[in-house]
């Protein structure tokens, strides 16, 4: 059974799988501000965007 973890914003599933994915430097340090801006981490960061935009690019196809 997954366990329950509390973040700032809102309580999750404990994540059972890493996903990894390489980056130049500057996309990094683009990414990093944008979390630091969201007041997120990176990883979080890049997981709610994608699943935004995977949710957004599957809903259009869709129509």
């Amino acid at each position: 059974m997954a366990r329950a973890t509390v973040t700032r914003k809102t309580v999750t599933k404990q994540k059972e799988s890493r996903f990894s994915i390489r980056a130049s430097a500057t996309q990094k340090k683009l990414i990093a501000q944008a979390a630091r801006i969201k007041e997120t981490t990176m990883s979080d960061f890049v997981l709610d965007q994608s699943l935004a935009a995977a949710q957004s690019l599957i809903a259009a196809c869709r129509r």
